[in-house]
C-alpha cells in the first residue's frame, strides 16, 4: 500500500508543463475543426438558392434529344419547394413524360394494363405541361414505334 505521500503532486518540471502545453493546444485545433467542419455542413444544406443546372443546359439537353439524360438532370435538380424559372418547367415536364412513356411500353409489354393505363393519364398530364416543347413528345412516341 502507498501512503497518502506518494499522492501528492509531483513539482511541475519544464517537460510536464511542455507535455500540457501541447496537449491543451491539441485539443483547442481538434474542436475548432469540428466546429469548421459543422459549419461548412451546415452552409452546404442550407443552399436552397443554389441551382443545380442552368435553364441553358436543361435546354440544350432538350434540342439535342438525350431525354434519359434530361430525366436524370431533371431528378438530380429535383428539391422540394424549389421554384424553377424561365423554360426549366417545360424541360422537366418533357422528362417527366420520358419515363411515363418508358413505363407506359413496358406495362404494356408486360400486360399490365392497370398500371399501363396509369402511365399514359401521366403522359397526357406531362404532355400538357410541357408547352412549346410538347412536339418533343412526338419524337419520344417515335421511339417507342420503332421498337420490334
Amino acid at each position: 500500500m502507498k501512503n497518502k505521500k506518494s499522492r501528492e503532486k509531483a513539482p511541475l518540471t519544464a517537460g510536464r508543463f511542455l507535455y500540457r502545453l501541447i496537449s491543451v493546444v491539441l485539443i483547442a485545433v481538434f474542436l475548432i475543426a469540428v466546429a469548421a467542419g459543422i459549419a461548412q455542413i451546415r452552409d452546404r444544406l442550407d443552399m436552397d438558392d443554389y441551382d443545380y443546372y442552368d435553364e441553358a443546359y436543361y435546354l440544350r439537353t432538350l434540342r439535342n434529344e438525350d431525354f434519359a439524360g434530361l430525366l436524370e438532370m431533371t431528378q438530380d435538380d429535383a428539391r422540394a419547394g424549389k421554384e424553377y424559372t424561365g423554360d426549366i418547367p417545360e424541360c422537366r415536364a418533357v422528362a417527366r413524360y420520358y419515363e411515363a412513356a418508358v413505363f407506359f411500353h413496358a406495362y404494356e409489354k408486360a400486360g399490365e394494363k392497370d398500371r399501363a393505363a396509369l402511365q399514359k393519364q401521366r403522359m397526357e398530364r406531362f404532355e400538357s405541361e410541357a408547352g412549346e416543347y410538347a412536339y418533343y413528345t412526338e419524337k419520344i412516341d417515335a421511339l417507342f414505334e420503332k421498337e420490334p
